[in-house]
Protein backbone atom coordinates (compact mmCIF):
# COMPACT_ATOMS: atom_id res chain seq x y z
CA UNK A 1 0.00 0.00 0.00
CA UNK A 2 1.64 3.72 -1.04
CA UNK A 3 1.02 5.85 2.48
CA UNK A 4 0.81 9.49 2.13
CA UNK A 5 3.67 11.91 2.79
CA UNK A 6 4.05 14.36 5.31
CA UNK A 7 3.80 16.92 2.92
CA UNK A 8 0.79 15.66 1.38
CA UNK A 9 -0.92 15.72 4.49
CA UNK A 10 0.09 19.04 5.28
CA UNK A 11 -1.10 20.74 2.11
CA UNK A 12 -4.22 18.76 2.32
CA UNK A 13 -4.50 20.43 6.33
CA UNK A 14 -3.50 23.60 4.65
CA UNK A 15 -5.78 23.74 1.51
CA UNK A 16 -9.42 21.76 2.29
CA UNK A 17 -9.76 22.05 5.67
CA UNK A 18 -9.77 26.22 5.28
CA UNK A 19 -11.92 25.87 1.99
CA UNK A 20 -14.54 23.63 3.87
CA UNK A 21 -14.77 25.99 5.76
CA UNK A 22 -15.07 28.69 3.19
CA UNK A 23 -18.14 26.62 1.97
CA UNK A 24 -20.10 27.31 4.47
CA UNK A 25 -20.89 30.57 3.44
CA UNK A 26 -23.43 30.65 0.14
CA UNK A 27 -21.29 33.09 -1.54
CA UNK A 28 -17.92 31.59 -1.40
CA UNK A 29 -18.49 28.01 -2.04
CA UNK A 30 -17.91 28.44 -5.38
CA UNK A 31 -14.32 29.37 -5.00
CA UNK A 32 -13.75 27.10 -2.48
CA UNK A 33 -14.70 24.08 -4.70
CA UNK A 34 -12.64 25.85 -7.81
CA UNK A 35 -9.56 26.00 -4.86
CA UNK A 36 -9.68 22.29 -3.58
CA UNK A 37 -10.70 21.28 -7.78
CA UNK A 38 -7.75 22.85 -8.45
CA UNK A 39 -5.54 21.14 -5.42
CA UNK A 40 -6.86 17.62 -6.50
CA UNK A 41 -5.88 17.57 -10.15
CA UNK A 42 -2.80 19.04 -9.06
CA UNK A 43 -2.21 16.11 -6.65
CA UNK A 44 -3.30 13.88 -9.55
CA UNK A 45 -0.84 14.68 -11.61
CA UNK A 46 1.83 14.77 -9.21
CA UNK A 47 0.85 10.69 -8.92
CA UNK A 48 0.85 10.08 -12.50
CA UNK A 49 3.99 11.76 -12.83
CA UNK A 50 5.72 9.23 -10.05
CA UNK A 51 3.93 6.01 -11.47
CA UNK A 52 7.19 6.58 -13.86
CA UNK A 53 9.61 5.99 -10.75
CA UNK A 54 8.42 2.80 -10.08
CA UNK A 55 9.08 1.15 -13.56
CA UNK A 56 11.85 -1.31 -13.49
CA UNK A 57 10.81 -2.36 -9.97
CA UNK A 58 9.69 -6.38 -9.21
CA UNK A 59 8.63 -7.91 -5.98
CA UNK A 60 9.20 -11.47 -6.65
CA UNK A 61 6.78 -13.85 -4.14
CA UNK A 62 6.59 -17.58 -3.72
CA UNK A 63 3.87 -19.41 -5.72
CA UNK A 64 2.26 -21.21 -3.11
CA UNK A 65 2.75 -20.21 1.14
CA UNK A 66 1.97 -22.36 3.87
CA UNK A 67 1.37 -20.54 7.16
CA UNK A 68 -0.15 -21.71 10.18
CA UNK A 69 -2.51 -19.33 12.95
CA UNK A 70 -1.02 -18.67 15.70
CA UNK A 71 2.50 -19.77 14.37
CA UNK A 72 5.44 -17.65 13.65
CA UNK A 73 6.34 -17.96 10.16
CA UNK A 74 8.35 -17.05 7.28
CA UNK A 75 7.20 -15.15 3.99
CA UNK A 76 10.56 -15.08 1.46
CA UNK A 77 9.93 -12.19 -1.07
CA UNK A 78 12.82 -10.68 -3.38
CA UNK A 79 12.73 -7.15 -4.75
CA UNK A 80 13.99 -6.69 -7.90
CA UNK A 81 15.40 -3.29 -9.76
CA UNK A 82 16.45 -3.96 -13.69
CA UNK A 83 17.20 -0.42 -13.58
CA UNK A 84 19.36 0.24 -11.26
CA UNK A 85 17.51 3.82 -10.54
Amino acid sequence: MIAPRSRLLFWVGAIVLPCALLAIAPELRLLAASLVGVFLLGTIIDAVLALSSLRGIEVLLPKVVRMSKDRASVLELQIKNTTQR
